[in-house]
């Protein structure tokens, strides 16, 4: 739970509370979190927040980050994954997809990037990517079975 500020009294307000119980003023989270980070631990917190989520420190700048430069890692991971679905020699694309989109996601969520599309939809067309490669060695191993059966 974080305490933010009640924007008609400024007295302290649980994040989770649906009004200020000092003056009753609706409070809306909704449409409070932002690109405002804490200075302590760097976690994104709510725009009119006192005190960290992550950390529950006390907040005392209003430091925000541009998300202008989109995630190399993630835009790679995407590109691999696409290259996996059509061609997926031994799922190595596959595999590099997920491995780039995880680091690429964690980047973004740390560094405030963008580029989370492109992590989600490189981990998942790796991942499909694997799954079929897995499919086809055991249709292949069936064959195989069958023949020298």
């Amino acid at each position: 739970m974080a305490l933010i500020k009640c924007n008609e009294c400024g007295k302290q307000v649980s994040n989770k509370a649906t009004s200020c119980p000092n003056c009753g003023n609706p409070i809306n989270n909704s449409n409070s979190k932002t690109d405002r980070v804490c200075e302590h631990c760097g976690g994104y917190v709510y725009d009119n927040a006192i005190t960290c989520v992550h950390c529950g420190k006390e907040l005392k700048e209003n430091i925000r980050v541009k998300r202008e430069k989109t995630n190399v890692c993630a835009a790679i991971g995407f590109v691999f994954g696409i290259i996996s679905m059509l061609i997926n020699p031994l799922a190595l694309f596959g595999v590099t997809a997920v491995i780039l989109s995880c680091i690429g996601s964690v980047q973004i969520k740390n560094n405030g990037e963008k580029g989370d599309g492109y992590a989600i939809f490189g981990f998942i067309f790796g991942f499909i990517s694997i799954f079929y490669f897995i499919y086809q060695i055991m249709q292949y191993e069936q064959m195989v079975v069958s023949i020298f059966s």
